[in-house]
């Protein structure tokens, strides 16, 4: 999402489905932008060699995140160190994000999606923020999305809406030891 037009999206109805996106990003190595979490953490591409990183584009106000979100915390619980979580927050209140990590008692990283970040996934994407009009004329706005990366950096799958199914599926497919 592009910092300047989050607003709108609160007024979008959010996407509800879910969809696994196979397009030019699949299979491209991509760069993880460096971000700071809500710890004050530094996190840097560096620290993501070798491991599976799933990087989710989310926000406190969106029902799919909110009903995904313990199968994140499940899924960083199941793989520990060979998965590295990161939840990139298009929420405007970082205050009302942490609150919501504290109810739910989140334990991969959280950032707010910043400018450097929101610019290299509108390229990987390909989408326009990101954003869905459904034949109706309605805007969906496609979160929460999911980026998948294997353990050589490279984009595995895209995943438009909540599907945690299929993201446990890909990440076990990916950590054969588990």
């Amino acid at each position: 999402m592009r910092s300047g037009s989050r607003e709108c999206c609160r007024n979008a109805i959010t996407n509800s489905g879910s969809e696994t996106l196979e397009h030019r990003g699949s299979g491209r190595a991509a760069p993880l932008p460096t971000i700071t979490d809500f710890n004050g953490q530094l996190l840097e591409a560096d620290e993501y060699k070798g491991k599976i990183v799933l990087v989710n584009l989310w926000a406190t106000w969106c029902a799919p995140c909110e009903a995904e979100t313990p199968a994140l915390i499940n899924l960083q619980k199941r793989y520990g160190d060979q998965l590295a979580i990161i939840a990139l927050s298009v929420d405007d209140d970082p205050s009302v994000v942490r609150k919501f990590s504290d109810r739910f008692g989140i334990n991969y990283n959280i950032a707010m999606l910043d400018g450097q970040a929101d610019r290299a996934y509108d390229q990987l994407l390909g989408l326009p923020d990101s954003r869905v009009i459904r034949n109706d004329g309605m805007i969906n706005a496609a979160l929460p999305t999911s980026l998948l990366f294997d353990r050589t950096g490279h984009v595995v799958r895209i995943y438009l809406g909540p599907d945690t199914r299929a993201l446990s599926e890909a990440i076990a497919k990916l950590n054969p030891n588990s």
